[in-house]
């Protein structure tokens, strides 16, 4: 082997190294673009979650609200068939003392 020859092989092999240097840089340049791509759609989607988790909350809390008032109202609503009740029972209470007296007052006559 001459040293023509040597220097063709080693301009032959670094010439090889460089195509594969910038094979490689061009396949790392470009995962690297898919990488940033990946990413902002990750980030995108996880925004849009956190959005949609944040207007459930809202509507959890506004429903919660809503459970409140609905619950304030039957409770007034039971206070006033209770205090109904307790009308009528009373009303009961005086017909039928009106009754019995009207009733001892025919057996006198």
């Amino acid at each position: 082997m001459t040293i023509a020859q040597i220097e063709e092989d080693r301009d032959a092999e670094l010439k090889a190294i460089q195509e594969k240097n910038e094979e490689n840089k061009t396949q790392v340049h470009d995962m690297a673009l898919k990488s940033k791509a990946e990413l902002q759609l990750i980030k995108n989607k996880k925004k849009e979650i956190e959005d949609e988790m944040e207007g459930l909350k809202r509507t959890s809390a506004d429903q919660d609200g809503q459970i409140k008032k609905q619950g304030k109202i039957l409770a007034d609503h039971q206070n006033d068939v209770n205090m109904l009740k307790k009308q009528i029972a009373e009303k009961d209470a005086q017909i039928g003392d009106r009754e019995t007296k009207i009733y001892q007052l025919k057996r006198k006559t």
